[in-house]
C-alpha cells in the first residue's frame, strides 16, 4: 500500500513542475517511514533477516547510497536515520547468536569499532612519565651511577 502511495505522489510531483531532473522515488518522509515499517514487518513475519541492502531494494533504490541521498532532502533526515537505526538494531541482535562474525563485520562498516582504549591512573596516559624516567636514568648513568 505504501508503495502505491509513493508512486502516486511521485507522478503528482512530475506534473507539478518541481524542476529539472528525475523525480524522487519517495515523495514524503511519511511515505518513507511507512515503507521502512512495511519492510521491517515483512522481515519479521517471514523470518527474513533485516538488512541494509534489503531495505534499499524495498524502497525501490538500485544502491544503498541512494538512501543516504535522502538525508539532503527537507524533512527526510529523521526518517533515514531511523531506518538505519532499525537495521543496525537487527544486526546488533544477531551478535548474540552462535556465529556473530557477519553481524560484527557489518556493524564495523556502519561505524562501530572493537578496539580497546587503555588508560593509566586517573584516566591519564598508561605509561605517563615513562620517557622522562628513562631520560633521568640515562642521565644518572652517564654521571657515574644510578640514584
Amino acid at each position: 500500500m505504501a508503495r502505491a502511495q509513493a508512486k502516486k505522489q511521485a507522478s503528482k510531483k512530475r506534473s507539478s513542475g518541481r524542476g529539472p531532473g528525475r523525480p524522487r522515488k519517495i515523495a514524503s518522509p511519511e511515505i518513507f517511514d511507512a515503507l521502512v515499517d512495511e519492510y521491517i514487518e515483512h522481515c519479521r513475519e517471514t523470518s527474513e533477516p533485516i538488512t541494509w541492502t534489503g531495505l534499499a531494494l524495498h524502497l525501490g533504490f538500485c544502491c544503498r547510497a541512494d538512501i543516504d541521498e535522502y538525508l539532503n532532502y527537507d524533512g527526510f533526515p529523521y526518517s533515514v536515520k531511523r531506518g538505519k537505526l532499525l537495521v543496525e538494531n537487527a544486526y546488533e541482535k544477531r551478535m548474540h547468536g552462535q556465529n556473530p562474525t557477519g553481524a560484527i563485520f557489518v556493524l564495523k562498516n556502519m561505524g562501530w569499532f572493537d578496539r580497546q582504549e587503555l588508560a593509566g591512573p586517573n584516566g591519564g596516559a598508561l605509561f605517563g612519565g615513562f620517557a622522562e624516567a628513562m631520560a633521568k636514568l640515562w642521565s644518572n648513568a652517564q654521571k657515574g651511577g644510578m640514584k
